[in-house]
């Protein structure tokens, strides 16, 4: 992980926060998008790994949980990212 990262739920509320702009119909700067895609990426490849590691128990329950979470915020932000792609095409 990077030096600068944010903290997974930092990276969750991030995504959180989006889809309520959007909601608002406020579209959020690819930039933002494509960081907070960034970072809930790493910390699900990071949980990734540790769940490898954990034997069966409730941490690895817990992790699951989380890869699950994670994943659901990145498909939003891959989704959110290709049509930000679309919307600033369509600018042009």
């Amino acid at each position: 992980m990077r030096a600068d990262y944010i903290s997974e739920w930092d990276a969750i509320r991030a995504a959180e926060e989006i889809d309520l702009a959007l909601s608002r119909g406020k579209y959020p700067s690819s930039r933002i998008i494509d960081t907070v895609y960034q970072e809930a990426f790493d910390w699900y490849s990071f949980f990734l790994d540790q769940l490898e590691e954990a034997p069966e128990s409730s941490e690895r329950e817990v992790l699951e949980r989380q890869c699950n979470n994670l994943v659901e915020k990145i498909e939003g932000l891959r989704r959110l990212s290709i049509e930000s792609a679309w919307r600033r095409k369509d600018k042009l």
